[in-house]
This record gives C-alpha cells, sequence and structure tokens, in this order.
C-alpha cells in the first residue's frame, strides 16, 4: 500500500522536519505548485509553533510562487491537526506542522488515527529552547526561591501546552524533592492568560511564545532550560549555573 499525496513539517521541540509523502509522483513535482497550499499548524494562532509555521510559510510562497494558507487545527495536545492532515486530499496540496510530541510521545498515552509513518520528512527549518519563566511581580527570582517555596507548600501547580515540558519538569521535581502538579492548557493564549492572571504560578515556555511579554516586563524569566542563555535576557543563569548557584 502506497502512502497518501501529503506534504507534511514536523516541528520539534528542538528541531523541525518537514516531511513528503512517497506517493507524490515525481512527474507531479515538475509543475508543483499551480495553485495555492494550505499549511495545517496543530497548534492555535501566536504560539511559538504558529509563528515558526507562518514565517515558513512566508518563505516558501515567495521561493514557490504561490500561496500558502493557515490553517490552525487544534485539540487532543496537538494531534487533531495531524488526524486533519492525514486525511486531507492526496493532491499534494495540504502541508502540515506539528510538535513532535503528536507524533512520537501522545501515541504512547492515547490512541491517535495516525502513526510516524503516514508521512514522510522533507527537512529541518527551526528550533527553539524553553525557560522557567513566572509573572513580573512573583515573589519569585531565582530557581532556588521557586523550589523553596514549592517544598514549604508540600506542591506546586506548573502550567504548560503539551510535551515535553512536563518531562522536565518531572525531572526538577525528582530532583529537588518537589511535587510539581501539570495543569494542561489547550493553547498557548490560555496559558498566558492564567500566568497573568495568576491562576498559575509558573510555566516552562518557549522563546518564541514568550519573548514579547518578557521584553514587556509582564513576566520574568527565572532561567534557560537549556544550556544556553536567552538572548533577551543574558543575565539569567542556565538550569546548571541556577541550581548550583553558579552564574
Amino acid at each position: 500500500m502506497r502512502k497518501a499525496t501529503r506534504f507534511f513539517v514536523l516541528f520539534a521541540a528542538l528541531v523541525s522536519v518537514a516531511l513528503v509523502s512517497l506517493g507524490f509522483a515525481s512527474a507531479a513535482l515538475a509543475a508543483y505548485p499551480d495553485q495555492a497550499v494550505t499549511m495545517i499548524v496543530n497548534y492555535s494562532a501566536g504560539g511559538g509553533t504558529d509563528l515558526a509555521a507562518r514565517a515558513l510559510a512566508d518563505a516558501a510562497s515567495k521561493a514557490l510562487g504561490e500561496a500558502i494558507g493557515i490553517a490552525n487545527v487544534t485539540g487532543g495536545s496537538g494531534t487533531v491537526g495531524i488526524a486533519e492532515l492525514k486525511n486531507a486530499k492526496n493532491d499534494g496540496y495540504t502541508i502540515g506542522v506539528a510538535t513532535l510530541a503528536p507524533l512520537t510521545i501522545v501515541p504512547w498515552q492515547i490512541k491517535v488515527p495516525y502513526t510516524p509513518k503516514d508521512f514522510e520528512y522533507i527537512c529541518a527549518f527551526g528550533q527553539y529552547g524553553y525557560g522557567l519563566a513566572v509573572r513580573a511581580d512573583s515573589p519569585y527570582n531565582t530557581v532556588e526561591d521557586l523550589l523553596t517555596a514549592a517544598k514549604k507548600a508540600g506542591r506546586m501547580n506548573y502550567g504548560a501546552t503539551g510535551y515535553p515540558q512536563p518531562f522536565a519538569m518531572e525531572a526538577l521535581g525528582k530532583a529537588a524533592g518537589v511535587n510539581f502538579i501539570y495543569v494542561t492548557y489547550a493553547d498557548t493564549a490560555a496559558l498566558i492568560t492564567d500566568i497573568l492572571g495568576g491562576f498559575i504560578e509558573v510555566t516552562l515556555c518557549d522563546q518564541a511564545s514568550f519573548t514579547s511579554y518578557i521584553k514587556g516586563g509582564q513576566m520574568k524569566l527565572l532561567a534557560s532550560a537549556t544550556d544556553k542563555r536567552w538572548e533577551i535576557a543574558p543575565d539569567v543563569p542556565t538550569p546548571g549555573a541556577s541550581w548550583s548557584g553558579r552564574r
């Protein structure tokens, strides 16, 4: 059985990868595209995945000479958009963008109507990192402040829109002896609303989604979650430096 004729762009948490179906005939590629293309994004408008997808679509449409329109198809921890892509017409004019989790993590938690083998990767196109962030007027100014408060309270809720963030928070909690409770959000907009409203104390967030709020003084970064500091917050330490007291 051949694979359906679809394009798919996988936007991983750290590296984005594109794919194309094996069923798309090489003869058709010579004239492709000769009409507008739809790009399915499996998260809401304004989030990190959406922003990256729109930048890619803009650059690709200029190179190809055809418009690439964005269709945000959300839900199911990112799986609904991928399922929509699988069921799209097999003509090569529907492409998609998704994070790594809905393909490699969520299918182990819930039943999904697709497998990674339903799509073929085209290319890598971007990457971003994460960081621990709180509201600007939060009493926590360092990771140590956060952990101390969480230990005293016995538990602490954190917000995220999906995986792999819970893996990192679980690892941090076990290392520090803290019980972090995962509160899942359907989209970044809802998470930001609750952070700014004080309903969630901390989030493990991506740079693309939260940069404007940190630069605008509405939120503050406690630590980068990678071995590199964020360009917008060069004085904020990396995990090793933050948790060991080094800067």
